[in-house]
């Protein structure tokens, strides 16, 4: 039996993301029980981005890409971000 996938990733880096992913839901699922108010969805959010970088960057091989991609990549995020933050600044000032 052979060390590496097809891709040339070895197992173990597989399963340590694997166990990852395992560690990061039972965390969200903790989380979501806790009486956290508002600072509930940031921790949910940090979670999730947190889940899809370990996807991204494991499986989806951005790491190993050009700086073309991850620049876009980078750019993408970002933009996500300010207007997550911009969505939650307004909904914070509106009235009931």
């Amino acid at each position: 039996m052979d060390n590496e996938n097809s891709k040339g990733q070895p197992y173990m880096r597989l399963a340590g993301a694997l166990l990852t992913l395992f560690l990061l839901t039972c965390i969200t699922v903790y989380v979501s029980r806790l009486k956290l108010g508002s600072m509930g969805i940031w921790v949910a959010l940090f979670v999730a981005a947190a889940k899809s970088s370990v996807v991204l960057l494991i499986f989806m091989h951005i790491k190993k890409e050009g700086k073309a991609v991850m620049i876009s990549f980078l750019a993408a995020v970002f933009i996500l971000a300010l207007v997550i933050g911009i969505l939650f600044f307004d909904l914070s000032y509106r009235a009931g």
